[in-house]
């Protein structure tokens, strides 16, 4: 299959500020852009047809078991369903998603990295998921060793670009203008 859609994915580890970085280049990018979860796949496609609850645990397990390369079928549809022309992926785990990204004729693979210790205060900071106020230092070292991110470091090397995000929103903000020109 054949398809003119710009597909940027994101690697980075749990809490670097993959969702961070996708708001603000949905915000940043020409009218068209939308950013896709695989989690939100996950959920739509594959839990919730099934009747699993959508909790982190059941999604790491689900992502780790899963067919891999179905999974990735079934999110290139979820693409392919899209009006916007351009889809962001804000959470590369695997070489199957490099892959899926890749076999977009355009496509961009963006790290994302920050300091553990920054990433763990934004973690307990955002209390986005469930249990992330109460995050302990043991917590985070073991999401950090969890199956499902494992391969991140080694995807990261893919990458085309690498943003540091160890500053303030302010600074990721300019460092998303400095790198519109060569994506856009």
């Amino acid at each position: 299959m054949k398809s003119d859609k710009y597909i940027i994915g994101l690697v980075g580890h749990t809490g670097s500020g993959k969702d961070t970085l996708a708001k603000l280049l949905v915000e940043a990018l020409p009218a068209g852009a939308k950013s896709i979860s695989f989690s939100q796949v996950l959920r739509e496609k594959i839990l919730s047809p099934a009747g699993i609850e959508p909790t982190r645990e059941n999604l790491q397990k689900v992502g780790i078991e899963i067919d891999r390369e179905e999974f990735a079928r079934t999110v290139y549809d979820y693409i392919q369903e899209q009006p916007e022309d351009t889809c962001l992926l804000p959470g590369v785990r695997m070489e199957q998603d490099v892959e899926l990204i890749r076999s977009f004729p355009r496509n961009l693979l963006i790290a994302i990295t920050t300091d553990d210790q920054l990433c763990f205060e934004r973690m307990k900071a955002r209390n986005e998921k469930l249990g992330e106020a109460t995050l302990t230092w043991e917590d985070f070292t073991e999401l950090r060793r969890a199956p499902i991110e494992l391969q991140i470091g080694e995807l990261m090397k893919q990458a085309d670009v690498t943003i540091h995000n160890d500053g303030t929103l302010e600074e990721l903000k300019e460092k998303v203008a400095a790198l519109m020109p060569s994506i856009i």
